[in-house]
């Protein structure tokens, strides 16, 4: 259930719902190497305005890792979820995402990261459809057990049949992590 602090939103639309996700799943081992896990459902949200068209469809999460060394490892996941939006006449979109991530141990204080993902955002009560891709590396140097320092580069790209929505963008991310 999904209430908000106003009854309208700025387009004076009921934006209050319900859903229900029922979801079924498992987790295998093939090999030692090979290993993943899956769920799948399907996800149905009800709102309250009656021009807003339900948010309906299969979803899943599925993950699957190899790891051909002791060093490295690649995983292959793919996602799928419904999300709110604050468009005109558009009650929500659902979105699918892969991603292929290979990890690789230089030292074992030394991480680099390769991440390829390509995602499709349906919206639902418009024709709007995106593509977005992303091209990302992580270099994480773990300083001792508790504190990391962790750098980020990240091409994002979107496409859509909807105009003036295209982008391109170049992210760049330093970050230090404390855990205990």
């Amino acid at each position: 259930t999904r209430q908000h602090d106003q009854q309208f939103d700025r387009n004076g639309f009921q934006r209050d719902s319900n859903s229900f996700t029922p979801r079924v799943g498992t987790t295998f081992e093939a090999t030692r190497m090979l290993t993943g896990e899956i769920s799948v459902g399907y996800l149905k949200r009800h709102y309250d305005d009656p021009t807003l068209p339900d948010v309906k469809g299969v979803v899943f999460d599925s993950s699957l890792a190899w790891t051909p060394t002791g060093l490295t490892t690649v995983t292959l996941t793919g996602t799928s979820r419904g999300d709110e939006v604050v468009l005109a006449g558009v009650s929500g979109a659902l979105r699918r995402d892969v991603t292929l991530q290979v990890d690789h141990a230089f030292r074992r204080w030394l991480i680099g990261t390769l991440r390829l993902g390509y995602g499709i955002d349906d919206y639902v009560g418009s024709d709007r459809l995106d593509k977005r891709m992303s091209l990302g590396s992580v270099i994480t140097y773990k300083i001792n057990r508790d504190l990391w320092l962790k750098g980020e580069y990240r091409y994002d790209q979107l496409r859509s049949n909807t105009a003036n929505v295209n982008y391109n963008a170049s992210v760049y991310l330093v970050g230090l992590k404390l855990q205990r």
